[in-house]
């Protein structure tokens, strides 16, 4: 029984349940029904949405973008691990220096820069001598001294680059402005080393180049490659004059591959080397890896230290030594400190390309680098789900919109269904009304629009947003609280303004995550999302040789034409005269382009290392560059090697420049100093093997040394200037007569490389002066070659000079591929985000869900500043009083006076404040 009260209970009072009841309440029976049926579909509206709600919102996921601050090394590995993708924390300090986090980096050398064979006690050794018997050149008491100096230079250089590069690599800046994870720092440090050494030996090994040609293409003097012959002067006396040698050995036939048997053996072609040895009578011991050549640098590079760990092989050079001055206690180098990848037979020119470096060991301190970095803050964003707060307040937000929207809608919805429902009942009963009835209808359907007018109008100016409890008929206070609302709605107003052109300007943005995407893909998005597109590497190193397919350096073509190659292939321009004439061309020619046969093979075996080095470096990106961009960095890229390199070269080339005139080194054609020696010496009595012997008459054999001098018009002397120099001249006879003709922009001079950088190779680009060049080359067969072709990238005029500062270089074929550096990149995920086009849906929600809340802040906000300034006017009013004799009745809403007559009395302020009364209340 009590249920069933209970039930009847509930039911009556759902049934006469109202939400739209008025004020005062309506006693009409039809008004009641309606605003029930208002209050049911007003309740089955509001259930509805909210049930979808419950449903909906739960699935839904919200992006959260969050900031912590007060950073530390655990925090952020936390944060890397949870927000990898979207962590972003900026460096307070961008720029640091390397040894801030990449300490002790230390070098382990090779034994032999450590060992004695490169100290004062085995490089000053005196060995055994005897005065009947004399070293021969390849004879290791007569090479060791200087061999193992330049091996002492070539370690000590070595380590001083390393050193110098050092200093120069720890004040090198690392710019940081994100801070790295310890992945990617461990990376990019690892990276930055191995770049470091790369660098290092690369600009060694085109010093040692260098230096190792030097001697070739300035034509220096070096004991096998001169000669002292017998000539006669002007006036008939002998003279000695130093000479060109035509054979790596003194006193041997020319050496020939096949044939003739030789002392020297042919290591590379066209270079006939000798084994060192000791030469004691008829016994020969050969030393195993060592070698001697033209050049004592190339010597020591293309020997090994073989011997030097052999015991046995060792003593026989100790047992030469002369223990009465000096020392003999020497070990061997330690077999067993080489790795697995060195070898005893490994030439020393392997060992200086790696600075004779075994191993490298370095540090690197990740927390280091982070407390340079000190990031101040980070920021992330996530994706969260709703939790059961958050679905609670999403839920009343929108059912405060709805609550609004269907308190306004709901009653017009009934009263549009009534009227609906009466047009629907007179039409059935299909009455035909005559023409005067229709004519009263009109009239009266116009009447009733302007009593609808006059209706709204009163209805706007006597509307009261804010109800009086109690209710009260006062005209002064309806009249002051038409006036709240009046205020309040126009505060409303001009806030609903606001905010629809806010929710207009301010667009929805969002936020879209492919997995994995296509080059294809990625162009187009690239096209469509230029600002907003990012896509993280998977591998954030790309070589540059994976995208770079192709970067060849096309050469002038004097290196690829018949004048070089003759000379390289010894089939021409050999030069045979009874009498040397300093300006005929003959003279200089082969040397001449010797040198520029030289000049084209270091260009071009510094630019093939250096390129193959460079392109083994490591294209640094975390994300993936755009299309424009990549090709502007790679070009950038590009030009810089190309700049950096040609730059090193030309000033090594220029510190050889000046090095070798300050040194004031002879050339072998004796083009800056002649070496006379008098004949009073007697040197016919020596022989070729005396002549050559340092030994040789060494503490009174005397040379006079006089500089060459150039251009008789100014004079110019060797021996103050390097760069003196003529014209070489063309001889050719007419008439029986010896003529010359100047050749033009060939020049020779004190130093042959300086006379060939100031000369140009526009005669080979003249078929007439070919012509002449090959005619006048009588005694030996004809060069057949052909003339060169011009083209707009290979002038004729230029001078030689000019086309080395490029490196022999007229153009490069350069190709790369994007598509390739993507996929090195392999990016995982990529995020665009986008603003969405004005949608009036979103407008309407977004401006409704604030509207909402405006109108409760509004109603509150004006109430409140009403009661303060009611307060303020009333003090002001009761601190106002004036002695009157009459008595001032003050209505402040009509204000009308009303005057009593004869009443002495003090004027007295009547306050009427309703509001004031009905909070109090």
């Amino acid at each position: 029984m009590r249920w069933k009260n209970l039930f009847q209970f509930i039911k009556h009072t759902l049934i006469k349940h109202n939400l739209f009841q008025t004020v005062p309440p309506s006693t009409d029976e039809t008004i009641l029904r309606h605003q029930r049926y208002q209050t049911r579909l007003y309740l089955f509206l509001l259930f509805t949405v909210l049930i979808i709600l419950t449903i909906y919102v739960p699935f839904e996921t919200k992006t959260i973008a969050d900031t912590s601050e007060s950073i530390s090394i655990t925090t952020f590995n936390q944060l890397t691990d949870q927000h990898s993708f979207t962590l972003n924390c900026p460096c307070s300090q961008t720029s640091l220096e390397y040894n801030q986090f990449i300490t002790d980096i230390k070098v382990e050398y090779h034994e032999i820069c450590s060992s004695e064979f490169i100290s004062s006690r085995w490089i000053d050794l005196q060995f055994i001598q005897s005065p009947v018997r004399e070293f021969v050149i390849n004879d290791i008491r007569y090479q060791s001294q200087m061999h193992f100096q330049l091996l002492s230079t070539l370690c000590r250089v070595a380590k001083q680059t390393i050193n110098d590069n050092l200093q120069s690599f720890n004040r090198t800046k690392f710019i940081t402005h994100q801070v790295l994870t310890s992945t990617d720092f461990q990376t990019e440090t690892n990276l930055i080393i191995e770049q470091f050494k790369t660098t290092i030996a690369e600009s060694y090994q085109r010093t040692l180049q260098l230096i190792q040609t030097n001697p070739e293409i300035n034509q220096f003097v070096v004991p096998l490659n001169s000669k002292i012959q017998v000539e006669r002067d002007i006036y008939g006396y002998e003279v000695f004059r130093l000479k060109p040698a035509e054979n790596a050995k003194y006193d041997e036939y020319h050496c020939v591959p096949l044939g003739i048997p030789c002392a020297c053996f042919y290591l590379f072609p066209n270079e006939c080397v000798l084994q060192t040895t000791i030469k004691k009578d008829a016994f020969t011991k050969i030393i195993p890896g060592m070698i001697q050549t033209t050049f004592p640098l190339r010597s020591v590079l293309l020997s090994t230290l073989q011997c030097f760990y052999n015991k046995t092989c060792l003593s026989y050079i100790i047992n030469e030594i002369n223990s009465l001055v000096s020392p003999t206690n020497f070990s061997t180098l330690n077999q067993s400190s080489l790795s697995m990848a060195d070898s005893v037979n490994d030439p020393i020119e392997k060992l200086a390309s790696e600075l004779f470096i075994r191993s490298w060991h370095n540090q690197s301190s990740y927390e280091s680098y982070f407390n340079q970095c000190h990031p101040l803050t980070c920021q992330y964003t996530y994706e969260s789900p709703f939790n059961i707060m958050d679905m609670v307040i999403a839920i009343i937000g929108v059912l405060g919109i709805l609550n609004l929207v269907l308190l306004s809608s709901v009653p017009c919805i009934i009263k549009l269904s009534y009227y609906i429902w009466d047009k629907i009942s007179f039409c059935q009963q299909n009455i035909i009304r005559p023409s005067a009835e229709t004519i009263f209808i009109r009239t009266a359907f116009l009447n009733h629009l302007r009593i609808l007018f006059n209706s709204f109008k009163k209805y706007i100016i006597e509307l009261n947003l804010f109800p009086i409890i109690p209710p009260s008929q006062d005209i002064t206070i309806l009249r002051r609280h038409q006036r709240l609302t009046r205020i309040y709605l126009t505060l409303l107003f001009i806030s609903f303004l606001i905010l629809a052109v806010y929710a207009i300007i301010a667009h929805e943005t969002k936020t879209v995550t492919i997995e994995s995407p296509s080059i294809s893909k990625y162009l187009q998005l690239s096209k469509q999302y230029p600002l907003t597109l990012q896509c993280s590497c998977s591998n954030i190193t790309v070589k540059y040789n994976q995208f770079i397919t192709k970067i060849e350096p096309q050469y002038h073509p004097i290196c690829s034409s018949d004048f070089v190659l003759s000379v390289k292939n010894g089939t021409g321009w050999d030069t045979i005269f009874v009498n040397d004439d300093d300006a005929d061309f003959r003279f200089w020619i082969k040397s001449q382009l010797e040198i520029v046969l030289k000049m084209c093979s270091i260009s071009e075996n510094i630019l093939n290392s250096s390129l193959s080095l460079w392109l083994q470096r490591n294209f640094i990106t975390s994300r993936v560059i755009s299309l424009v961009e990549f090709n502007i960095q790679i070009k950038g890229l590009i030009e810089e090697f190309k700049r950096t390199t040609v730059n090193e070269l030309l000033l090594l080339f220029k510190l050889l420049q000046v090095t070798n005139f300050a040194n004031q080194l002879a050339t072998i054609r004796s083009s800056n100093w002649k070496f006379i020696i008098n004949s009073i010496y007697n040197l016919n009595s020596c022989s070729k093997r005396e002549l050559v012997n340092p030994q040789t008459y060494q503490n009174h054999l005397t040379a006079l040394a006089l500089p060459q001098k150039y251009d008789d018009e100014k004079n110019c002397s060797c021996g103050s200037q390097s760069k003196c120099a003529q014209f070489s001249t063309l001889p050719y006879r007419v008439s029986n007569q010896s003529m010359k003709q100047i050749l033009p922009n060939f020049l020779a001079g004190c130093s042959p490389l300086d006379s060939m950088l100031q000369s140009s190779f526009s005669c080979f680009f003249n078929e007439t002066c070919l012509y002449l060049l090959q005619t006048s080359i009588y005694y030996v067969k004809p060069v057949p070659v052909k003339v060169l072709v011009s083209s707009s990238l290979s002038s004729s005029n230029r001078t030689v000079e000019t086309i080395l500062s490029q490196m022999l270089v007229e153009e490069w074929l350069e190709n790369t591929s994007f598509d390739r550096y993507y996929e090195g990149c392999a990016p995982q995920i990529c995020e665009y985000s986008y603003s969405l086009e004005f949608n009036g849906i979103y407008f309407v929600t977004k401006t409704l869900a604030i509207f909402s809340g405006l109108t409760k802040i509004l109603r509150h906000t004006v109430s409140f500043m009403a009661l303060i300034v009611i307060k303020l006017i009333n003090r002001k009013r009761k601190s106002q009083i004036t002695p009157t004799s009459n008595i001032v009745v003050t209505d402040l809403d009509n204000v009308t006076l009303n005057t009593l007559s004869n009443v002495p009395i003090t004027s007295i302020e009547r306050n009427i404040n309703p509001i004031q009364e009905q909070i109090e209340s």
